[in-house]
């Protein structure tokens, strides 16, 4: 469901999905077909109402996407960060004891440690874009990460999970060092974008 309400983010920027008219057509979908689905049916629903992303619309939301977030508000403060980071489902998905409500919204590049970026890259880097955020297990980011610079904290996790979280995160190949944070953001937008391009535009 929570994948469903990612891609309406991603749609809405465009098409403005969240509307009355197409609340109560999906209600009419899921009504006539009440017990055919054991796993919610958001790309039914999509597809029911010809709602597709196109590669330019998945763009628009990632050029728009920008956290706003501080310590104690809610992780989603941001609709376009919400459906970025949404469709990266593998990053939430693959441990079937945790739920979408346990994650933080994590600076790769801690955002405590603008000055030192500054000073490193040569002029201000905006590490608030999507390109610096990924989701991380909240007591993963709270107790061992913090503001742990992304070299030094691999250093302190197993090479599998490491693996793993630059799998599901969609993390480039790109320097981690903080002179590189601008590159490193920069290509990590446009692969997000490839990836959720390969995966949703029809």
């Amino acid at each position: 469901f929570f994948r469903f309400i990612a891609q309406c983010l991603l749609l809405h920027e465009s098409y403005s999905v969240f509307t009355i008219g197409s609340a109560r057509s999906w209600m009419r979908y899921l009504h006539d077909r009440q017990g055919e689905y054991e796993v919610f049916p958001g790309d039914e629903l999509l597809a029911h109402e010809n709602l597709n992303p196109s590669r330019e619309d998945i763009r628009l939301v990632v050029e728009n996407a920008h956290y706003t977030g501080e310590p104690g508000q809610p992780v989603f403060t941001n609709k376009n960060v919400a459906a970025i980071l949404g469709l990266l489902d593998d990053a939430y998905t693959t441990h079937s004891t945790r739920d979408i409500g346990e994650y933080d919204v994590d600076h790769i590049f801690p955002r405590d440690k603008s000055d030192e970026i500054e000073e490193a890259v040569g002029e201000e880097v905006d590490l608030d874009r999507i390109g610096n955020l990924q989701l991380l297990y909240r007591p993963l980011n709270r107790e061992e990460k913090q503001e742990m610079w992304p070299t030094e904290w691999f250093g302190t996790v197993s090479d599998a999970e490491e693996e793993e979280l630059k799998r599901v995160n969609q993390y480039p190949e790109a320097s981690l060092e903080p002179h590189s944070a601008r590159e490193f953001i920069r290509t990590r937008e446009e692969q997000l974008i490839d990836h959720l391009d390969e995966r949703y535009v029809k």
